[in-house]
């Protein structure tokens, strides 16, 4: 964890992930078990997991409707110095990818560290 001996690339302590889980239920009198459906990390948006970055702090599962893909949102609060960052993967057929991107860069206009975005 930490540091690569060269301190060159982050190994992701403290990294994150987001898990999205599938409830199954049998039947209407069944217990529910719960299967875990796929596991997000800054790597499935192509970013490096950087230490600190505190991916999966806070996420948001918006269902799918009539006119629009499901969606995952999770949010980074410690990527960039607690700059922060947000992720927005679409499910698209039988896979998730990333939609969007997102920072503060839009409304902080005095670029300060540690607005904790996300």
């Amino acid at each position: 964890m930490g540091k690569d001996s060269n301190l060159a690339h982050a190994t992701g302590k403290q990294a994150g992930a987001a898990y999205l889980f599938q409830r199954n239920v049998a039947c209407v009198t069944c217990v529910p078990s719960w299967t875990e459906y796929k596991k997000f990390t800054p790597l499935h948006a192509f970013d490096d997991a950087t230490d600190a970055a505190l991916f999966g702090w806070s996420s948001k599962f918006v269902p799918a409707t009539d006119t629009a893909n499901a969606l995952v949102v999770i949010g980074s609060p410690g990527f960039d110095q607690d700059a922060g960052k947000v992720y927005v993967f679409e499910h698209v057929g039988s896979d998730w990818v990333i939609l969007d991107i997102l920072t503060d860069e839009n409304w902080n206009d005095n670029k300060m560290k540690g607005g904790r975005f996300g």
